[in-house]
């Protein structure tokens, strides 16, 4: 029954490999996340600080939410690196605390991201561009994820970026719900299921590439912008 645990935990982290080797453009989550160019734009001499504080909110929770997944793939990594009746709990619970508690600062940082969006008017000319956006030809031109890519889509052709932040602030809160589940085993010195190793991974890669693809598409925009 072991034997086959630890087999299907190396599978997972097989599968976790795999995707951060063919999304290795995370330069584009962390820092090209333009989507506050959607609200008023800041003027140049006089800054309008609630653009500037969406951007900030923006670039940390980004940053957070790497910091939690890198800690999470860590916790991953010590249990396939071990016999499971050799697993340090100890070491795994202060590694899964640190990255639940990185999390939980992401889910507060979209949680002033969303009020201050909340208050914030949008920019016409962006959001103009959004609902007027090849979709179709730029996931085909970089070969895109279609279900996740669809997903932002709906947000974006519509010029709904708040929402969009709440659909990321969801999804924040489905991954502290999972580590918190697999947090009970570890705190208990049990194996957690390995259901929610999946689980757990794939909100996490998912929400990733959920971001990662709006800032992309804001990227462009911006891009063609400079061309004009």
């Amino acid at each position: 029954m072991k034997d086959q645990q630890k087999s299907s935990v190396s599978k997972f982290l097989l599968g976790i490999v795999a995707l951060i080797l063919f999304h290795m453009n995370l330069s584009a989550l962390t820092y090209c996340n333009d989507s506050y160019i959607a609200f008023l734009e800041a003027d140049k001499k006089d800054k309008n600080e609630a653009v500037e504080n969406i951007k900030g909110y923006l670039e940390k929770g980004a940053g957070y939410f790497l910091e939690s997944y890198s800690v999470f793939l860590l916790f991953l990594s010590k249990i396939e690196k071990v016999e499971l009746e050799d697993l340090n709990y100890d070491e795994l619970k202060s590694d899964l605390n640190n990255a639940i508690g990185k999390m939980e600062y992401t889910k507060n940082i979209y949680l002033a991201l969303n009020k201050k969006a909340d208050d914030t008017p949008y920019n016409p000319k962006v959001i103009n561009k959004l609902i007027n956006f090849n979709y179709e030809n730029f996931q085909i031109k970089n070969r895109l994820i279609k279900p996740v890519f669809y997903k932002i889509k709906n947000y974006l052709y519509r010029g709904r970026i708040r929402e969009m932040y709440g659909e990321r602030l969801s999804q924040i809160e489905v991954i502290l719900n999972i580590a918190n589940m697999i947090k009970v085993k570890i705190d208990a010195k049990k194996f957690p299921e390995a259901s929610d190793l999946y689980n757990l991974n794939e909100a996490c890669s998912q929400s990733l590439l959920f971001d990662q693809y709006a800032a992309r598409v804001f990227k462009e925009i911006k891009y063609n912008d400079c061309k004009e």
